[in-house]
């Protein structure tokens, strides 16, 4: 249970209006891919508090510009300060905090430790959008998220997550690892450009198998699909439903949400 809070703090870290203001939709979908998950950014609207109720409560907060703020569940919560420029991390009473470095346009484009350690490295394309994110911002953890995204007509359309395993938890050299899980997922939408549905692979891979063995698996060993329902007047889904390969119901969640 513990690695999947990890996985969620992983997936996604980038920044921080008025009642009749309209968001930055790049600028947003930026910050929501570094730092958490798009799928929980607002469509149209800043979204102030959302709570997800389903095997377990968990609530997120958003800034006054439609930006990501916090995270809290049962045993995990994250946060970014962005006056003092800092993303701060606690699991199981541990905390864990990072310096963020911006961009002219107030992109995330990196943290580090305290001992100036690069913890999280984010790529722009020339469009300005968040293509791939390499995260390790998780205390001592030996782990660390490689995150790459795909666009098409300015709509996410693909992600991929590769979770990977440092041979020294010490040494932060790309190179000296060997990957776990690797993780695809296709995103779709209605005619309004509102998330309806996405279909997400998993794949695993056995205690410092090579990457070759990985690619060349077949079957995928997870398949899920998600409905994202109930859209508000913003745009917003209010229900999110998933089956898996054998069209049992493998997650539910209500979506609450108040706006500013």
């Amino acid at each position: 249970m513990a690695f999947k809070k990890i996985i969620l703090a992983g997936m996604v870290l980038t920044l921080s209006g008025c009642d009749h203001n309209q968001i930055n939709s790049t600028y947003t979908m930026n910050n929501y891919l570094t730092i958490f998950d798009f799928e929980f950014a607002p469509h149209s609207k800043p979204i102030k508090n959302q709570t997800l109720e389903g095997s377990n409560i968990q609530t997120i907060t958003g800034n006054t510009d439609g930006l990501f703020q916090s995270y809290t569940s049962a045993d995990l919560n994250f946060s970014v300060n962005y006056a003092k420029q800092t993303y701060s991390y606690n699991v199981r009473g541990e905390n864990y905090q990072y310096t963020i470095n911006f961009d002219d346009h107030n992109n995330i484009v990196s943290m580090e430790d305290s001992q100036t350690n690069k913890k999280l490295l984010v790529t722009l394309d020339k469009q300005g959008r968040v293509i791939k994110v390499v995260n390790s911002t998780f205390g001592n953890a030996p782990h660390f998220f490689i995150s790459q995204f795909v666009y098409q007509d300015d709509l996410l359309s693909k992600t991929s997550l590769e979770i990977r395993q440092k041979f020294d938890v010490n040494d932060n050299d790309e190179s000296k690892s060997f990957r776990v899980l690797s993780r695809q997922k296709q995103y779709f939408y209605n005619n309004q450009k509102q998330l309806h549905k996405s279909i997400e692979y998993t794949y695993y891979s056995g205690m410092g198998a090579p990457d070759e063995e990985l690619n060349n698996q077949q079957p995928p060993d997870k398949q899920e699909t998600c409905v994202y329902d109930d859209h508000n007047q913003y745009g917003d889904w209010t229900k999110l439903y998933c089956l898996d390969t054998n069209n049992k119901t493998s997650k539910f969640q209500l979506r609450t949400l108040k706006y500013y």
